[in-house]
């Protein structure tokens, strides 16, 4: 830092606002079983919903937001469905 001083690059103090660790980490869910197994995944976050996809476990899914018991999944290009808690790891 004092060379860098020396030759009027001086370093400046820089406060990180990457948010809370946990919410950083919890924006991707991974789907529960192999890439043998199917999870439904809903089109309303309930269970009675209509089935959108059915992905394979061992899948990682971005979370768009969580609505009580479901995450609200980034599917391919622009789908998103619900996959309950149970079905995630």
């Amino acid at each position: 830092a004092a060379f860098l001083e020396e030759i009027g690059r001086p370093v400046q103090p820089y406060t990180f606002s990457g948010g809370d660790i946990s919410t950083a980490l919890s924006d991707r869910i991974l789907v529960k079983g192999t890439s043998a197994d199917r999870t439904n995944v809903y089109d309303l976050p309930d269970r009675s919903g209509e089935v959108v996809a059915k992905v394979p476990g061992g899948l990682e899914f971005k979370v768009i937001e969580k609505q009580g018991d479901f995450y609200k999944i980034q599917l391919r290009g622009t789908k998103t469905g619900f996959i309950h808690k149970s079905d995630v790891k």
